[in-house]
């Protein structure tokens, strides 16, 4: 296993993407499922994040006052996953801004959530896609984002 193999997957509710995370296994990475900032940064520094996917909604994390992110309060948890984004991961500043980005989510991928990807995407920085839960055939999106992954990174390992 590559010393630059883990996928950071910042997931409220595990148990509802455990077909994925044991797919991402099985194709040969690390998964790290975290839900406190303490952790995302801790494995963030580790240097061997290739991936970072993020649920959107996380509402057993609704401080985000670890990331120094002044106010950062996301009251019930619905944009937690939105706030990491774009005011800790695709800064100008951040370390971590070219890590590319799944954001997975529940919610229906509809203008509002187009548009917020779009202006993230105007940040530069990795790669960034969303993938909404529960459609049909999100599975299978999912194993195509998990292989172009793979692709990428033969790309940095050669």
């Amino acid at each position: 296993m590559s010393k630059n193999n883990i996928i950071l997957w910042i997931e409220d509710r595990p148990i509802e993407v455990i077909g994925q995370i044991e797919q991402a296994k099985r194709a040969g990475y690390q998964v790290e499922v975290i839900v406190t900032t303490e952790t995302i940064q801790e494995t963030l520094e580790t240097g061997a994040v290739i991936a970072i996917i993020v649920d959107v909604m996380l509402f057993g994390m609704n401080d985000l006052r670890g990331f120094n992110i002044k106010g950062a309060s996301t009251d019930s948890g619905l944009e937690t996953g939105w706030a990491i984004i774009e005011s800790f991961l695709r800064l100008p500043t951040s370390t971590y801004r070219h890590i590319p980005i799944l954001v997975v989510s529940g919610r229906a991928y509809n203008e509002e959530q187009q548009q917020r990807l779009s202006a993230i995407r105007q940040l530069s920085g990795g790669d960034i896609h969303y993938l909404e839960k529960y459609q049909v055939g999100w599975q299978n999106k999912f194993s195509e984002w998990l292989n172009g992954l793979a692709q990428q990174k033969e790309k940095i390992d050669v």
